[in-house]
């Protein structure tokens, strides 16, 4: 089952001389009266302490929780005002460049949310505008249009009073707030009008948006929203469901899917995990991803790497033909074609290799992968790393797959460890890689490199980020996330 992507795509692949990721969501909005032409604030200043992760950068279909958000954010409104506080480096590093968002920093994060709602206020330049919280990507465009149309009724709930009570007689004196609710639950986003600005301006940024809006005339509405109003990402079961878990990172030739697993296993390394990693390098290259550097070098070799970097071996993956007359290249499509015809692909087979298109895989360096996996699982390895996989493993049941086999015999066993398993996957194998763990109960989030920010710093730390949340679930068997 493929799972549903955000409504657009947040970065421009400028490197690669593409159109901007906001493209979808803005021919949207002008062809469409459905846009509110307002400003929303999304505080994002916190450090998740109870997550046990930074979870702005979660792995959320196919990008990252923050970009979902600002994604969903920008569907129907002007400008996504993001204010930062722990970490902020990170988060102006993630929307640099992005048309409509606006990064600030907020310097008293740390004395609680209210203090990022007065600092995004201080740049709302709309005659109303929404806050959305930052980690709460379910929030559904229409919620926000429906609450912009609450306010630009003629008569919107005449008579509501502070703190949400049952509209009266007569219409509202003061500032407003619109929000859903739903059999008095509260929930998110929040639309005020902009003469709420000084209120909010001359209150202590010790109190509670809650306070806030009992100084106002807050407007309920009470029309079916779904959950994605209420549910944010607090605690680990918010996230995935307990039980194995797995990170997968997919994307086209080139988008640093091995450098992201490499550096992520830095970081893991550097919180005292041990790891376990196994990585496809181009021979003299060593964080080139074997397939990236396809077209360049005719060698492949595998780099296993065990707990803190002690125990580094690398040995020989695949050799490739050569066809006459030049190097190959890949395709459109991200297969490998041999320049000068399809001689390149019909050289022999030697005894123990597999062949796939030009190259010739050495079936010992898939057995000893397996066999690295299983012994580093043995000696307590909390994190495997396993580079990449392809057409070998899901149209032929080769290449990786026993190496896949002892991962997942890891993950299911029950042993009071939780394990998390770490996948580069080739775009084109991705949804039947997915389906596949989905049927033995193993949850999985994945990060679409071609979709969120082409920076292998930010992938590695939405992966840590996932790996972190999913380490600290219950070892339990699970249902995969949404």
């Amino acid at each position: 089952m493929t799972q549903r992507l955000p409504p657009a795509s947040l970065h421009a692949e400028r490197s690669r001389g593409g159109a901007s990721c906001y493209d979808g969501a803005m021919s949207d909005m002008t062809a469409s009266s459905a846009f509110t032409g307002l400003d929303c604030i999304v505080p994002a200043a916190g450090a998740s302490s109870r997550m046990g992760a930074w979870k702005l950068l979660l792995p959320w279909r196919g990008v990252t929780v923050i970009e979902a958000v600002v994604a969903e954010v920008l569907s129907c409104c002007s400008r996504a005002i993001v204010v930062a506080g722990h970490r902020a480096e990170e988060l102006e590093a993630l929307f640099r460049g992005a048309e409509r968002v606006l990064v600030v920093r907020n310097p008293d994060w740390e004395k609680g949310m209210f203090t990022s709602l007065k600092r995004g206020a201080e740049e709302v330049r709309t005659e109303a505008f929404f806050v959305a919280l930052a980690d709460m990507p379910l929030i559904a465009r229409g919620t926000f249009l429906a609450l912009d149309a609450l306010r630009r009724a003629p008569v919107a709930q005449p008579g509501a009073q502070p703190g949400g009570a049952p509209p009266g007689a007569g219409p509202s004196a003061g500032p407003r707030a619109f929000r859903p609710v739903s059999l008095g639950r509260p929930g998110h986003p929040v639309l005020f009008e902009s003469s709420a600005l000084p209120i909010i301006a001359e209150t202590g940024g010790s109190l509670s948006m809650k306070e806030v809006l009992a100084r106002l005339d807050l407007v309920p509405w009470t029309a079916d929203a779904g959950e994605g109003v209420f549910q944010d990402f607090d605690i680990p079961a918010d996230y995935a469901a307990s039980g194995p878990f797995a990170v997968l990172v997919t994307g086209s030739i080139g988008a640093g899917k091995t450098g992201a697993l490499e550096q992520a296993g830095r970081l893991l390394r550097s919180r005292g995990l041990a790891v376990a990693s196994c990585l496809q390098i181009a021979s003299g290259r060593p964080e080139a991803g074997a397939s990236a550097a396809a077209g360049r070098t005719g060698a492949q070799a595998y780099r296993l790497e065990l707990e803190y970097g002690n125990d580094l071996e690398s040995f020989p993956l695949a050799r490739r033909l050569e066809a006459e007359g030049g190097e190959g290249g890949p395709d459109a499509a991200g297969g490998l074609v041999v320049a000068g015809g399809p001689a390149g692909f019909g050289g022999p087979v030697a005894t123990g290799e597999l062949a796939l298109g030009p190259y010739r895989f050495s079936r010992a360096a898939f057995t000893r992968v397996a066999d690295f996996l299983r012994v580093s699982a043995e000696a307590g390895a909390r994190v495997l790393l396993l580079d990449e996989i392809g057409k070998l493993e899901m149209d032929r049941g080769e290449g990786l797959v026993g190496s896949l086999e002892s991962a997942f015999e890891e993950l299911g066993r029950i042993d009071g460890v939780q394990r998390a398993l770490v996948l580069s996957v080739r775009r084109d194998r991705l949804e039947a890689f997915t389906d596949t763990l989905r049927a033995r109960g193993i949850g999985a989030a994945t990060l679409d490199l071609d979709r969120t920010r082409r920076d292998i710093s930010c992938a590695a730390s939405s992966v840590e980020a996932a790996v972190l949340v999913s380490l600290a679930r219950s070892p339990t068997r699970g249902q995969t996330p949404s």
